[in-house]
Parts: C-alpha cells; sequence; structure tokens
C-alpha cells in the first residue's frame, strides 16, 4: 500500500516537472516568435506552468505524507 502511494507521488512529481518545462519552452518560444495570438498562447503557457507547479506540490505533499506514514509504522512495530 505505502509502495503504491509513493508510486503515485513520485509519477505526479515527474508529471508536474514534464509540464513546467514544456511551458517554460512555451513561454520562450512565446517571446521569440512575434506571431499574431501572442498574448493568448504566453498565457495559456503561463496558467500551464502554474497547474504544474501546484502538481508537483501536491505529488511532493503525498510523497511525505507516505514516508511519515511508513516512519509511523516502523515505530510502532519496533
Amino acid at each position: 500500500m505505502i509502495n503504491s502511494v509513493f508510486s503515485a507521488g513520485h509519477i505526479g512529481l515527474q508529471n508536474g516537472i514534464r509540464r513546467v518545462s514544456s511551458a517554460a519552452q512555451g513561454v520562450a518560444q512565446a517571446g521569440i516568435n512575434k506571431e499574431p495570438g501572442l498574448p493568448s498562447r504566453l498565457s495559456d503557457a503561463m496558467l500551464a506552468m502554474k497547474h504544474g507547479e501546484h502538481q508537483v506540490g501536491a505529488s511532493a505533499a503525498v510523497v511525505k505524507a507516505a514516508d511519515d506514514t511508513l516512519g509511523t509504522v516502523i515505530d510502532i512495530l519496533t
């Protein structure tokens, strides 16, 4: 059970980091390419970056909770 929670947290961290990286590329591209629709693409990229930031934070909280729970179980058993 704890392993699956660690795994879910780890996958969430990876996905969030990927989302932030992709969004950062979108922000950089929006600054380079001066095309119509720039404000829309830039704001979409910034929102995706913020979403990734929240995903990483939430996933880190899941991993920490699983770690704390495992520590408590070990303390009980010893």
